[in-house]
């Protein structure tokens, strides 16, 4: 029986499932937050843990990721997502765990020799807004397994939702559900096995110029106790994240999970390990590429300058990618916190000052 992961950690298959690979969370920083992922999904892993999250996708993004996993496996996980101006995002992974030697045994505990195992999955999807306040998406994919000269693979789907709840120009509570892995997998030898299906249901919490970002969320596997997810990241510098996670009910390890990213220009560098008790610690390394999109540039360098406390140019920023995007609702709202922040500033100089603010106003 091989070996697989929940999000950031490792599970021991019970048999009930098949292709348990399909476990192992996508992208360090997920992975990273614990996987508490569902509501706040926005980059290209959004189409493992819920493709209507790709509908925040502002720009196209490719994504790869590699770990050295447990018993010697080898993890890849490549991803691309494209999103359009009025059909939503589209995306596609192709996800890879493998391992070119493993000793084999017949049913009398003789040596047979050396066997490969391989284990991947190509995926489809889209996301994108179907009312202003709600996201759909949906996933297709192809799975395959092989093992000792035998193989199983079958067809799959994921379903998914994102809604906001609450948002002002200071913060955005949103709420996400996920169905993953709906579907019947191929028989190795005899029987066939249901996939692995995970219900997720999350909340998502973004604030702090958008530094903070922290989720929690509840899992429910088919075949196996739910759990409790809870995560976040901050940004400590407008070049440097950290982040941390926790699953209450984690079936092995401790549950804990930890990394950081690394944003320089459109290219983010993420780390994620994960605590899997006696079996050890996963290790998890990743880079992301963001590209296209003239108003989405403006956007992010707008949010860049925003961590940093420089309010004034932010919002000049986010007024060029307005002028590019008039529909470009997030623009809008930083605009406003960018005034808010700026108003704050200046009433703060007259405190000390009094009557040399308006001298000093520089935006609007």
């Amino acid at each position: 029986m091989l070996i697989a992961s929940a999000p950031g950690g490792a599970r021991a298959g019970a048999g009930a499932t098949g292709a348990d690979f399909l476990g192992i969370g996508a992208g360090p920083r997920a992975v990273a937050m614990g996987g508490a992922f569902t509501a706040l999904a926005d980059d290209a892993s959004a189409l493992y843990w819920n493709p209507a999250g790709l509908s925040q996708l502002q720009q196209q993004e490719a994504a790869f990721s590699h770990a050295q996993w447990l018993n010697g496996f080898v993890y890849h996980d490549l991803r691309y997502a494209h999103p359009t101006k009025t059909l939503g995002a589209w995306a596609g992974s192709y996800t890879l765990l493998r391992k070119g030697s493993i000793p084999s045994y017949d049913e009398n505990a003789a040596p047979l020799g050396a066997v490969s195992v391989s284990n991947s999955v190509a995926t489809l999807g889209w996301g994108g807004k179907v009312m202003d306040r709600l996201s759909l998406g949906i996933g297709a994919k192809y799975v395959m397994e092989s093992l000792a000269g035998y193989s199983a693979s079958s067809y799959g789907a994921d379903l998914g939702a994102v809604g906001t709840l609450y948002e002002d120009p200071f913060r955005k509570v949103s709420a996400g559900l996920a169905v993953r892995n709906v579907g019947k997998h191929g028989a190795f030898v005899a029987a066939s096995e249901p996939l692995p299906r995970v219900i997720a249901f999350g909340l998502g919490f973004r604030g702090m110029s958008e530094r903070l970002n922290a989720g929690l969320e509840g899992v429910m596997p088919a075949e196996e106790s739910a759990r409790v997810a809870l995560g976040g990241e901050y940004w400590v510098h407008p070049l440097l994240a950290a982040r941390a996670g926790y699953q209450i009910g984690a079936d092995v390890g401790s549950g804990f999970s930890a990394g950081v990213g690394i944003h320089v220009r459109d290219v983010r560098f993420d780390y994620a390990f994960g605590d899997q008790g006696a079996l050890g610690f996963t290790h998890r390394i990743g880079v992301s590429y963001r590209f296209g999109n003239a108003a989405a540039r403006h956007y992010e360098e707008g949010m860049r300058l925003m961590r940093q406390g420089d309010y004034a140019e932010a919002f000049l920023r986010f007024n060029r990618s307005l002028n590019i995007d008039r529909e470009n609702r997030a623009a809008m709202l930083r605009m406003k916190e960018c005034r808010a922040h700026i108003q704050q500033e200046l009433k703060q100089v007259d405190a000390v000052m009094p009557g040399a603010a308006p001298a000093k106003e520089k935006a609007p």
